[in-house]
């Protein structure tokens, strides 16, 4: 009963869009719309698993199993489910940018991703600073665009550096003013707030999922992009074209590999196909012939910034060994049978 409630969730939230947008409900444009500020999904990262919540160990496994408790299997120890969706837009000029979207416009491309997650949430730590700069751009004043006047303009952009990295720096240069017997004395919190900005924790979802993903070109003046079917529908009026593909997200197994649809065309019956599939796969988490394992799916962005900031957040996540704290069962009461679940 369970399972066909989320799937029906699914279906309704891919085919349907409950909102009704006016015809002119276009982007903002980046920096509005498309900043800061929503989720992000990445390609499947590996994981470090390490002892969480009433384990008696740090490391990857207990060395003891006698003497120390386990792991509580995985699908256990991921507290919440969600379905995401996700877009990414580009348009004639190549600028890339995040965030929710409605309507897509002429010529623009379109990355759509709907996630089924079931996840923790770990955290990826970074130095954020919003500096201002002033930038030479030419102002043309002949329609042949011959003749310009070199202006300027202010500008705010954001620098993000792993807290890793900073932390080495920070470390080597109290060292050095430790051996000079600089009288500035070692880093105060104000210090490098002022030089690096804030410590921000960027929330990091550890676990598994399966991801549908529309690539789509719109070709006339709009289309409707607020649910997969929406989309469907506008490519079946030949006002985009796109491709579509559906991916597990850390599951695996002979079960699952003959379920997935292979990339097609989008129309109704492959987004109604592809929904039913990711259904399918769902059932088979409990199999024990599929094959789980927690991955780096996504993060939520908490930073208002422009596509160089997701840019930036995805290249850390992506390079940091993300850590995950799974939790154990209490110690004494784990039972035989729950002692040789993976």
């Amino acid at each position: 009963m369970k399972h066909s409630i989320i799937l029906a969730f699914l279906l309704v939230l891919g085919l349907g869009g409950c909102k009704v947008f006016k015809k002119n409900d276009y982007p903002k444009g980046i920096g509005v719309s498309f900043s800061g500020y929503s989720y992000i999904p990445v390609d499947a990262l590996p994981v470090t698993q390490k002892g969480g919540a009433n384990c008696t160990f740090q490391n990857e496994s207990p060395k003891n199993k006698d003497e120390q408790n386990e792991f509580i299997p995985l699908l256990e120890s991921f507290p919440d489910q969600a379905v995401r969706m996700a877009i990414r837009s580009s348009d004639g000029s190549g600028n890339i940018s995040y965030g929710p979207v409605s309507v897509g416009v002429k010529n623009n491309t379109y990355e759509v991703v709907l996630d089924y997650i079931i996840v923790d949430v770990a955290r990826t730590y970074v130095y954020a600073k919003e500096i201002e700069e002033i930038i030479e751009y030419k102002r043309y004043t002949n329609k042949s665009e011959t003749r310009y006047q070199l202006r300027e303009k202010k500008i705010k952009r954001w620098i993000i550096r792993p807290e890793e990295e900073l932390t080495e720096l920070i470390i080597e240069e109290n060292r050095k003013r430790l051996s000079t017997g600089s009288s500035d004395g070692l880093f105060s919190a104000l210090e490098v707030k002022q030089e690096y900005g804030d410590l921000i924790p960027i929330p990091t979802y550890i676990g598994i999922g399966l991801r549908l993903t529309a690539n789509v070109t719109v070709l006339n003046t709009e289309a409707e992009l607020s649910s997969i079917g929406a989309i469907a529908s506008e490519v079946e009026a030949r006002n985009a074209v796109g491709r579509m593909t559906i991916q597990t997200l850390g599951i695996t197994g002979k079960n699952v590999s003959s379920t997935l649809p292979i990339p097609s065309e989008i129309n109704e019956t492959t987004v109604q196909n592809a929904l039913l599939a990711i259904g399918s796969v769902k059932a088979l988490l409990h199999d024990s012939a599929t094959i789980i394992t927690p991955r780096v799916v996504g993060f939520y962005n908490n930073i208002s910034g422009t596509s160089e900031v997701v840019n930036d957040l995805i290249a850390e996540v992506t390079k940091s060994n993300t850590g995950w704290n799974r939790p154990c069962y209490i110690v004494g009461n784990l039972s035989g049978a729950e002692r040789g679940t993976p």
